[in-house]
């Protein structure tokens, strides 16, 4: 890899916007794995489109970066955020189907696994002070990840008093599990696509029909957001 930094996304359209901000682009499939090299003011780049569950055959792929940034889309648990939103996690708890009947029968002193990222603090004061003015906030927090997805608002809003998680993806504690075992630094940049009161309607495809307009701002913020982080490491 020789000191890549590498970011991880799960479908082309999240990261777009921001692959068009690289230089000398190269794009090659290995197996199930697509990979896209380029530069950013020369900083080697290299993005990684995974899949949801790619365990960790991801390893290998990572194994001497510089630094690994988990990116994408993520649903909101909490009614402040907004679509577009920037939400860089601190913590992130994993929280699997096996959870979700303790949390619907109440169970009290619920402890989730959770991982910790050291970096985020610093990373979101440095956002925050560059791009405080612009038409999407930033926040920093808990998030959590989800084996499954979660439709329901009704459980989204469990979901948030159980953890305090601000949103829900379903990849950064996997990710982040791998780059700690390899001692890689490690980041989580996502972007809000669905509001708290906003159902995830069932699609056979990645992206609802009626939400295509929306993952057009959506990922703009997040190539600003990933950009910044990359000029500035």
């Amino acid at each position: 890899m020789n000191r890549e930094i590498c970011i991880l996304v799960s479908y082309l359209k999240e990261i777009l916007p921001f692959i068009d901000h690289l230089s000398d682009l190269n794009t090659e499939r290995k197996g199930k794995f697509i990979f896209y090299k380029g530069t950013l003011a020369e900083k080697r780049v290299l993005v990684i489109q995974t899949l949801i569950k790619e365990g960790k055959t991801i390893s290998s792929l990572i194994k001497g970066a510089s630094l690994v940034i988990s990116t994408g889309i993520c649903g909101a648990l909490v009614p402040y955020l907004h679509t577009g939103d920037i939400i860089i996690a601190e913590k992130v708890f994993l929280y699997k189907k096996t959870d979700s009947d303790k949390i619907a029968n109440k169970s009290e002193n619920q402890a989730f696994q959770s991982l910790k990222i050291p970096a985020a603090s610093r990373v979101y004061e440095r956002l925050k002070k560059k791009y405080e003015d612009k038409q999407f906030s930033i926040d920093k927090g808990l998030t959590v990840t989800s084996d499954f997805v979660l439709q329901n608002t009704d459980r989204k809003i469990a979901v948030n008093k159980k953890t305090s998680a601000l949103s829900v993806d379903m990849e950064d504690f996997h990710r982040l599990s791998i780059a700690k075992e390899l001692g890689i630094p490690f980041l989580s940049i996502r972007a809000v696509f669905d509001e708290l009161h906003e159902e995830i309607l069932p699609c056979k495809g990645v992206i609802h029909p009626s939400f295509k307009e929306k993952l057009i701002g959506t990922t703009k913020n997040l190539a600003i957001a990933v950009k910044a982080i990359i000029l500035s490491s």
